[in-house]
């Protein structure tokens, strides 16, 4: 089945908006971040685990692949996801408002894995946006909303400070590539 992307839900706004206003101290006492390699490629990983959101909050995991020039691939794990739901990707916070990043594609490799194909400059801009008007460190979050009843929720400056890292990271692997040592040639040293 298609996925639908939403737009602006009014009434579900008004009730995540309810449901967040607590939601960053929530999502600062549950991020946990760990950077890692893909055990197939070698490349960089970022694995995020935040607050789960909706009725039955779950533990879900977002893995955030290194950027493209355009297109960034993020998995999302650790459910199973309703087909045809409406998703949306919004940083901010009660301060800023709310910033939508635009999504490109959505797949479905399995029941319980979607992969996302964020536009990087949306993410980029709706960055931007959402810590440029929070005066208050710590107040904006990242939210991933997988119909009404699924979510995620992460403290946006600890995201993108584990994503500069990931940047960093995928840097490094780019130069180690280009001078000729492949991913399975590191681990044969």
């Amino acid at each position: 089945m298609p996925w639908r992307r939403a737009r602006h839900v009014p009434k579900f706004r008004m009730f995540l908006v309810a449901l967040l206003a607590g939601a960053p101290a929530l999502a600062r006492a549950q991020d946990s971040f760990a950077r890692e390699a893909d055990f197939l490629t070698g490349r960089p990983l970022l694995s995020v685990l935040g607050s789960g959101l909706g009725r039955e909050p779950v533990s879900l995991t977002l893995e955030f692949s290194c950027p493209g020039s355009e297109v960034w691939s993020i998995d999302l794990r650790g459910a199973t996801f309703p087909d045809g739901a409406p998703i949306t990707l919004d940083l901010g916070g009660a301060g800023s408002g709310w910033h939508e990043v635009r999504l490109l594609t959505v797949d479905r490799p399995d029941a319980d894995w979607l992969r996302l194909g964020v536009d990087e400059a949306s993410f980029r801009l709706a960055l931007a946006r959402a810590r440029g008007f929070d005066a208050a460190p710590g107040a904006s979050v990242a939210v991933l909303q997988i119909g009404r009843d699924l979510g995620i929720a992460v403290g946006l400056d600890s995201l993108a400070r584990e994503i500069g890292h990931l940047a960093h990271d995928c840097t490094a692997q780019r130069r180690a590539e280009g001078r000729g040592i492949t991913p399975l040639a590191r681990f044969a040293r």
